[in-house]
């Protein structure tokens, strides 16, 4: 290739440029624990729910309302309960 280039009078660039497709980066903003806390404030709701709503993975959905139940903030009795229970501002019923 940079022989036919160099026949042309064309120099080949001195970084070559990848003809290969890249990826696209991730284009959602990731959800926040900021975002749990609002969805689970508007209604008491589990991480599947909240997951499809934000279009955000249960895993991390699961992950945030734990460390909302760690800070007191939210109350579920533990992670199990936070994937398969509805989330709720803590507090009295």
């Amino acid at each position: 290739m940079n022989l036919a280039l160099h026949l042309l009078g064309i120099d080949p660039p001195a970084n070559p440029v990848s003809l290969v497709p890249q990826h696209a980066p991730a284009t959602r903003n990731p959800i926040t624990q900021a975002d749990v806390l609002s969805a689970i404030r508007e209604c008491p709701s589990t991480a599947a729910e909240i997951a499809a709503e934000y279009g955000a993975s249960t895993k991390t959905v699961g992950n945030h309302i734990a460390r909302l139940h760690a800070a007191r903030l939210v109350m579920p009795v533990g992670m199990a309960e936070a994937w398969n229970r509805p989330a709720r501002i803590w507090g009295p019923a």
